[in-house]
């Protein structure tokens, strides 16, 4: 089952193009540099295996906007079973 599955009909045009990719961009970089500050900051950067940090970062957005999705639908709506 896809939660948060929604069709938007934009028309393409460029400047829309790089804006999203500037914002996709900045979003990672902000998500990785939220996670390695306090991770060095109280000493974990010792804990975690190479590459740990960089999914986290690519990861958290992609999550984040299903959970919200799910925990926006009305309670009439069989809530429940997508949220537990």
């Amino acid at each position: 089952m896809l939660i948060g599955l929604e069709m938007v009909i934009v028309h393409l045009q460029f400047n829309y193009l790089l804006v999203g990719l500037a914002l996709a961009i900045s979003l990672v970089v902000a998500r990785y540099i939220s996670l390695v500050l306090p991770t060095f900051l109280f000493g974990l950067h010792k804990k975690f295996k190479k590459g740990t940090l960089i999914i986290m970062s690519w990861g958290g957005p992609r999550g984040g906007i299903s959970i919200a999705l799910a925990l926006s639908l009305p309670t009439e709506s069989q809530r429940e079973v997508f949220v537990r």
